[in-house]
């Protein structure tokens, strides 16, 4: 393992699966600014990539499989997904198809 696996992807089952969309919505939006809700088809591929910014992706419905540089992981509704800036990185919707929030910032749910 490698130090940037090391610095990679948590994946945490955490109080969102109790939240509704609209408080997960509320806690992911910066003081100004905004988030961006996403919806995958199912097989919809997001090719390896990175971002400048860091990201809080929250798992609303359906399934990804969410890989990046060290790992995969299958990630469903409540999962939430913190992934550090500049890391590689990728997913696919599963047979259900996707729908996720993405914070462009690290962001405790």
């Amino acid at each position: 393992m490698n130090s940037l696996t090391k610095r990679c992807v948590t994946v945490k089952q955490t109080k969102s699966r109790k939240l509704s969309a609209s408080q997960i919505i509320e806690m992911c939006l910066p003081e100004q600014g905004a988030i961006e809700v996403q919806q995958d088809q199912p097989h919809k591929e997001h090719r390896w990539h990175y971002h400048d910014t860091h990201e809080t992706i929250v798992i609303l419905k359906g399934q990804l499989l969410f890989f990046w540089e060290g790992g995969k992981r299958v990630c469903g509704p409540g999962d939430v997904i913190d992934l550090p800036q500049g890391l590689y990185h990728g997913s696919r919707a599963l047979e259900a198809g996707a729908k996720y929030v993405i914070a462009f910032r690290q962001v405790e749910i």
